[in-house]
């Protein structure tokens, strides 16, 4: 049996329970409510939550607020992607940032999924924020809104950004933070922040994760309509993202992480690599990263030795240079912006 054959039937039950027909709520029709529901917007798939049907996903009841207790317990059974909130931050985990950005949304959303990305971005770094974002913002269900407060500017001109994709929300300053997510999510409609809307009154200006953006987050989550955040911007900050570039026979890129372990994560990727034939079948190449030469690529972190670097291509596709069980940027003594070059023919380590 098709795993949607019982949609119709499920349908016309939920429909009954949200009018408040006593043959059809498990509490009686002491809980009819005071709108009927549409049924033209019910979900598409089901499951059964507790002794309540409850939908899911592809499709949602209207706002609660029109309906009993009844049909707001049902509203919170429907797992809804725009009740997702991502933070990532360089507030670190010693300080009460994270916990007041946490208490500001929850505040306004008391039932909303609070995903944190991490806190440990180096201060003030916006361009590791801005590669980590880009690293893992795609794994998240479609509709999530995601937030990054890393913002050396707090308190002064810079604008706050709303930022709206095919897939997602986006809120942080306007410092280039967001720059990945500009090149690789398009179209996308950025607005400014009316901050007298959404900032929440406090003595003073050096708290906008809390203030403004855990607000703005808490708010969209809850179905405040994307147009109501400010005017469109086109003047948007970006920061410069370095691409690899061909000198002589080599293709050069550069380090543009260092992950925990020590991993050099380069920006060559391996569409870079295929493109160029160096890694074609029976092709040899070497890489060249400060005065170390690596031959070939390997499969995984278990090969070599804590002496000798390796190359792989991670699971993100880029070539990352890295050492069994240690940190090749503490041996070989580089970190990010560090060059690296590929090119084709073997050659001795020096």
């Amino acid at each position: 049996m098709r795993q949607d054959a019982p949609v119709p039937k499920l349908r016309s039950r939920i429909v009954q329970i949200l009018n408040g027909d006593p043959a059809a709520s498990p509490l009686g029709g002491a809980h009819r409510l005071g709108a009927p529901y549409s049924s033209h917007r019910a979900p598409q798939r089901v499951r059964f939550r507790s002794s309540l049907t409850a939908a899911l996903l592809d499709g949602h009841f209207e706002h609660p607020a029109k309906y009993s207790p009844l049909a707001q317990y049902l509203w919170a059974s429907v797992p809804h992607s725009l009740r997702l909130i991502t933070l990532l931050t360089d507030f670190g985990d010693r300080d009460w940032f994270v916990a007041g950005m946490k208490g500001a949304i929850l505040s306004i959303h008391p039932d909303v999924r609070i995903v944190d990305l991490s806190h440990q971005i180096v201060p003030h770094r916006i361009d590791e924020a801005a590669y980590f974002l880009m690293s893992c913002y795609r794994e998240f269900p479609e509709g999530t809104i995601h937030v990054v407060v890393v913002d050396p500017g707090v308190g002064s001109a810079r604008r706050a950004i709303a930022v709206k994709s095919v897939r997602y929300f986006f809120l942080g300053p306007d410092n280039g933070v967001l720059t990945y997510i500009f090149h690789d999510e398009q179209p996308a409609e950025v607005r400014e922040i009316d901050q007298q809307k959404f900032r929440r009154r406090s003595p003073g200006r050096t708290f906008d994760g809390r203030d403004l953006f855990a607000p703005a987050a808490a708010r969209l989550a809850t179905h405040e309509p994307f147009e109501a955040y400010g005017p469109i911007i086109e003047d948007y900050g970006r920061c410069s993202i370095s691409q690899p570039r061909w000198e002589h026979t080599a293709l050069v890129g550069e380090i543009v992480y260092v992950d925990r372990f020590g991993n050099l994560i380069s920006n060559l990727t391996s569409q870079h690599l295929e493109e160029a034939g160096l890694i074609a079948t029976g092709r040899q190449w070497s890489v060249r990263i400060g005065e170390r030469v690596i031959e070939g690529l390997v499969n995984s972190y278990s090969v070599g030795s804590a002496e000798k670097p390796c190359a792989l291509i991670n699971s993100d596709g880029r070539l990352e240079i890295f050492l069994k069980e240690a940190s090749a940027a503490d041996l070989l003594h580089v970190g990010k912006g560090t060059r690296i070059d590929v090119s084709q023919g073997g050659s001795d380590l020096t």
